[in-house]
């Protein structure tokens, strides 16, 4: 075997060995953090002005705790506020009960409805353990309340 041969192999075994634990995630994030920078700094993308994203910064969480402690009513005040916007959008999972405000979520609900443009994410599990036969059904129903993605498709606007 030539030194080419031994020296590929011996490459590919160590890039293996680093897949394997892990030591590759940290340099996979790095790498394309590194890239969007540069991209970023080589050809500035202008941000729309008809755009508005409301972020949700350190300084709020430590006037207002984390948020999972937060009520449910004050994403209402927010979707109040933005009444007269096309769309919102609103990256947060809203996975369990308002624990902090139980009129929480009844006003939160209220005002998605009276906006009528609001889009929440979902996120369904794909666990190990089967669902019972109930939590199947909950969830298929759950899920027809929502239009086809495909329907959808020419009347929300697409951003990268």
């Amino acid at each position: 075997m030539s030194a080419w041969h031994r020296g590929l192999i011996g490459t590919l075994l160590l890039l293996a060995l680093a897949q394997g634990t892990g030591i590759t995630d940290g340099l996979n994030r790095w790498l394309t953090d590194a890239h969007w920078r540069w991209r970023a700094q080589r050809r500035p993308t202008p941000f729309p002005n008809d755009i508005l994203v409301i972020g949700i910064d350190d300084k709020t969480v430590r006037q207002f705790g984390r948020l999972r402690y937060w009520s449910r009513a004050r994403y209402a005040q927010l979707l109040e506020r933005l009444r007269l916007a096309r769309a919102v959008g609103i990256d947060v999972l809203f996975t369990d009960p308002d624990l902090v405000d139980k009129q929480g979520d009844a006003a939160l609900a209220q005002a998605l409805r009276a906006h009528g443009k609001v889009a929440l994410p979902l996120h369904q599990w794909k666990e190990a353990r089967p669902f019972s036969g109930k939590e199947q059904q909950q969830t298929q129903a759950l899920l027809r309340k929502f239009p086809p993605a495909a329907s959808l498709a020419g009347q929300l606007p697409v951003v990268f």
